[in-house]
């Protein structure tokens, strides 16, 4: 006989983060592609650059909001905050020393991270809705409304 999994408070959590790496692992594959073919292997680089910033951007917020959730929620603010901030601090640091570069194409790398974030972002989105969290009612917040049609009987 079995018996159904213990349901863990952080498994929406986790499925929204397993979505997002699915979806960027496929938009690298399909983005690798696309840039080959339209533009040789700086379209290759781009995308493969592209991908990683903003799957970077994307799965870093995911990832800390799951290893946060145990905090106070003043604390788990505050390492968000932080972490929006160091996010754009390296992104920003990323882009000003590939400016310099020529090896990309900068349009395949522009919307490869869009693509990225709208991409990652919705699977997130799609893995922590597909989750089921059970709902606890105590007796003391079953009003007699709520009860079955038989047991009005006995009130």
């Amino acid at each position: 006989m079995t018996t159904a999994p213990e349901h863990h408070p952080d498994a929406p959590l986790r499925a929204a983060l397993r979505y997002g790496v699915a979806g960027l692992i496929a938009l690298v594959a399909v983005s690798a592609v696309l840039g080959s073919i339209v533009a040789g292997m700086a379209g290759l680089w781009g995308a493969l650059i592209g991908s990683a910033i903003g799957g970077f951007f994307i799965l870093t917020t995911a990832a800390l909001v799951l290893f946060s959730a145990k905090l106070e929620s003043g604390i788990q603010g505050m390492v968000m905050l932080a972490s929006w901030v160091g996010k754009l601090l390296v992104v920003m640091i990323v882009i000003a020393v590939l400016k310099q570069f020529d090896f990309y194409s900068r349009g395949t790398l522009f919307l490869t991270v869009i693509a990225a974030l709208l991409i990652v972002l919705g699977a997130e989105t799609f893995g922590l809705l597909r989750q089921r969290v059970p709902v606890i009612a105590t007796p003391g917040d079953i009003t007699p409304d709520d009860r079955p049609k038989q047991d009005r009987t006995n009130l």
